[in-house]
Parts: C-alpha cells; sequence; structure tokens
C-alpha cells in the first residue's frame, strides 16, 4: 500500500500528531518528577518512556500507512484516553495529575466527535483506570509538591489555550470558506438568473431539481416546480429522445447536443439547442444532468427566409449579380449563367470586369458606376456578348446599397436579354423597371 507523505495527510492529524507529541513529552516530564520524587523503580520509568515519547511516534507512523490515516487517528484518541486513565491509577490517583490528564483527552475528543467524542473519552480513560488499579492495586497517593501542582496547572492551561486556538483557527477557515462559497452562489445565482439561455439540472428521470428564471419567459408556474417532471413541456416526439439521452449520460458520462420543441405558454412551438452533461456532487449529493438550451426559433425562421429568398432569387428570369464595393463578384443567380454562358465557378470571386466581355470600351463602365456613386442607380440598354461569342442586346439597371454612412457596400445588377422586338416580350418585372426609368 503506498505510504502517506506528510503533505498528503490531512490537516487535522498534522494538528492532533503534533498536539499529542508536545503535550506527551511535558506529561513525561510531569510525572517524572513525580516518579522520582517517589523512588518508583525501573518499570516505571521505562512504562513512561514508552508511553509518552516513544509511542506518539508509533502512531504517526502508522496514520501515515493506512487508507483513512484521519479515522485511524480518531480511533488513537480514545486509545490514549484508556492508556492515560491506567497511569491516572499507577500516580495514585493524584487530583492535579489526573485532572491535567483528564481535560486533555476529552478535550481532544469533543472537538473532534463531540457529545458522543465526550462521553467515549471519558468512559476509556474511566475504564482504564480502572484496569490498572485491579492489576497494580489500588491505592490512593494524592500528594504532591508545590512544583508538581504549578506543573499540572501550567500544562493543562496550556494545552486548553492550544486547543481553544485551534478551534478559533478552524473557526476562521469556516468562515471564510462559507464567504466564499456564498460569493459563489451569488456568482452563479447572478449568472443564471441573467442570462438568456435556459439553465436547467435534471435527475436521472427528467425531474427538475433547479431551473434558471429565464424558463419562466416560456412556461407556466405551474409547469415550473422542483420535483415535476421536466420533459412534459417538449414535444411527445422529443420527450423520449431526451429521456434516452439522459438514460445514456448518467450511466456512461457521455455528453450530448439535440434540438428539441418547447411547448411554450404561448401556444408557439419554440425551437431550442440543448446541450447536456452529467455532474457528481459531493457529499453524497446524487450525480444530475445540467441541461443547457438556447432559443433558435428566430433563427429557424430567419433561416427559412433566407432559404425562400435564395429560392426566389435563383428563379427569377432575369439576370441578377451582387458585386461588392471593391467590384468582386458576391453572388449571381441562374439567369445570369443562362443569359451570359458564363460558369457560376468562374465569375463568384473574380472581379465585374469578366462579365463585361468587351462589348464597351472601359470608359463606358467608368461612366455608368461614376452616374451610381453620384445618383444611386444607372439603367440603361447596352450591347453583350455571351461566352460563345455571340452578341445580344441587354437592358441593364445598376443600383447601389448604402450603409448608414451612406457609403456604397454593394452593387446589385439586374439585366435581361432584348429581342428583335424589342421590350414587347420582357417579362412584367422587366417591364415595371423600365416604366421606371
Amino acid at each position: 500500500m503506498a505510504r502517506n507523505t506528510h503533505a498528503a495527510l490531512p490537516r487535522s492529524v498534522r494538528v492532533i500528531y503534533f498536539a499529542r507529541t508536545a503535550s506527551f513529552a511535558y506529561a513525561f516530564c510531569v510525572l517524572a518528577l513525580v516518579a522520582w520524587q517517589r523512588e518508583y523503580g525501573t518499570a516505571i520509568w521505562a512504562g513512561l518512556l514508552l508511553q509518552f515519547l516513544i509511542y506518539p511516534q508509533i502512531l504517526y507512523l502508522r496514520v501515515r500507512s493506512v487508507p483513512n490515516p484521519k479515522q485511524a487517528e480518531l480511533n488513537q484518541l480514545l486509545m490514549d484516553s484508556f492508556l492515560l486513565g491506567g497511569w491516572l491509577a499507577v500516580f495514585g490517583f493524584s487530583e492535579w495529575i489526573g485532572f491535567g490528564l483528564v481535560l486533555a483527552t476529552t478535550q481532544n475528543n469533543i472537538v473532534f466527535r463531540g457529545l458522543g467524542g465526550f462521553v467515549g473519552s471519558l468512559f476509556l480513560f474511566t475504564a482504564g483506570a480502572l484496569g490498572a488499579g485491579a492489576m497494580t492495586g489500588f491505592r490512593y497517593d494524592p500528594e504532591v509538591e508545590q512544583v508538581i501542582f504549578a506543573l499540572s496547572m501550567a500544562g493543562s492551561l496550556a494545552y486548553a489555550w492550544m486547543i481553544s486556538y485551534f478551534v478559533f483557527f478552524n473557526s476562521r477557515l469556516l468562515v471564510r470558506a462559507q464567504k466564499n462559497v456564498r460569493r459563489s452562489e451569488e456568482r452563479y445565482r447572478l449568472i443564471t438568473e441573467n442570462v438568456g439561455d435556459l439553465v436547467a439540472l435534471l435527475d436521472a428521470e427528467g425531474r427538475w431539481v433547479y431551473f434558471s428564471p429565464s424558463h419562466r419567459q416560456y412556461l407556466e408556474d405551474n409547469m415550473l416546480r422542483v420535483g415535476g417532471d421536466g420533459l412534459a413541456c417538449l414535444a411527445a416526439e422529443d420527450r423520449p429522445r431526451l429521456a434516452a439521452a439522459l438514460a445514456e449520460a448518467m450511466a456512461n458520462g457521455t455528453p450530448f447536443e439535440m434540438r428539441l420543441r418547447l411547448l411554450a405558454k404561448d401556444g408557439r412551438s419554440r425551437l431550442l439547442k440543448s446541450a447536456g452533461r452529467a455532474v457528481t456532487g459531493s457529499n453524497g449529493f446524487p450525480p444530475h444532468i445540467v441541461l443547457v438550451s438556447r432559443d433558435i426559433s428566430e433563427l429557424r425562421d430567419q433561416q427559412e427566409r433566407l432559404d425562400v429568398a435564395a429560392h426566389a432569387f435563383d428563379e427569377m428570369t432575369e439576370a441578377i449579380m451582387i458585386i461588392s464595393d471593391e467590384g468582386t463578384v458576391m453572388t449571381v443567380n441562374k439567369a445570369f449563367c443562362r443569359i451570359t454562358g458564363l460558369n457560376v465557378e468562374d465569375v463568384i470571386g473574380a472581379s465585374e470586369k469578366v462579365t463585361r466581355l468587351a462589348c464597351q470600351p472601359a470608359s463606358f463602365y467608368d461612366e455608368m458606376y461614376a452616374a451610381v456613386e453620384r445618383d444611386g442607380r444607372w439603367t440603361g440598354t447596352t450591347w453583350s456578348r455571351r461566352a460563345d461569342g455571340s452578341l445580344y442586346r441587354e437592358w441593364r439597371n445598376v443600383s447601389a446599397i448604402r450603409n448608414d454612412l451612406g457609403r456604397i457596400t454593394h452593387l446589385v445588377i439586374l439585366f435581361f436579354e432584348l429581342d428583335s422586338r424589342g421590350a414587347a416580350t420582357a417579362s412584367p418585372l422587366a417591364h415595371l423597371a423600365m416604366r421606371r426609368h
């Protein structure tokens, strides 16, 4: 088994070790002085040496080699009570020696185990005293020198103060930790209560554990209650999909992303882009699923409008070409390719000049775009050449698109072919444009 290093041991274990080592060394000095004055034999001296100087180190080596050093150290505090009770009997139940020993042992166990620790420590201390008394003979020898009394009092006070400081220090750490937790909770609350996304915590069955206030924008209050069915607000066909994803995430920790339809309180179906992940709590808090959802209904509607516009753009009988302010072709429709004979791949991303096919001189186009810059529009008829070299006459309209500062950002060029009968066979859109001209 891997050995725990000193730095890896819990702080409470290290505190107990240092406190035991220091207090036992002090107790050794006091009891050794009593043993010297009473002229005890070598067995007592050997026992004192083993108990108060060697024993703390043996315990420390033991806790460094066990899987749970904190629990082992707490159990050893109870053993201390039993052994020190035995020393009280050995030294004749001297009140002031007993006062220091019982105070130290019960204080330790109260701090780390509460009332149960106090009762257990007192019981074991008494059991140790009675057991040692039964083996060595009960005798009452309370007399101690004044110096022993003073040392016992000083040691008891010092140990009580040390334990008090430990409790004070731990209390400060606890208060600081509580403040940090409150700050974290406050930050989390501010984020979840003000973010537009829907943040929820669900259990394995899909029940609400937490939901951000943003949910109330979409759902009635009776749908939002802790312990309620968090899947009931979804379209019926989406519920089993999310339930399966929750089960997979809980079983294997697999994150997931999916689109879900939320049945909102206004009667509309809202499209959500949702991402979920399993999280495991601490201190017995069971695992849950964090589900973060974003309403993408507007994006969906916008995409649908763009799809319709793109379809209309592509199916128009008039040729359309959109170019940037730098003269780069951004897009063209099918009619453009049909009329000019140019391929989309050869045009998009290229300069607008590749579409001219040299039917008019460069000065003509310079004047045309100068008029667009000045008036915002140019309309007229021109001769053009197809990619195969054949000529045709066209009607052309060039319009400027400007930004808020009045700067041209794009040009829209619309044209159609005029046959020998002129505009008689032009489309209704073309007739409208020519009337405007």
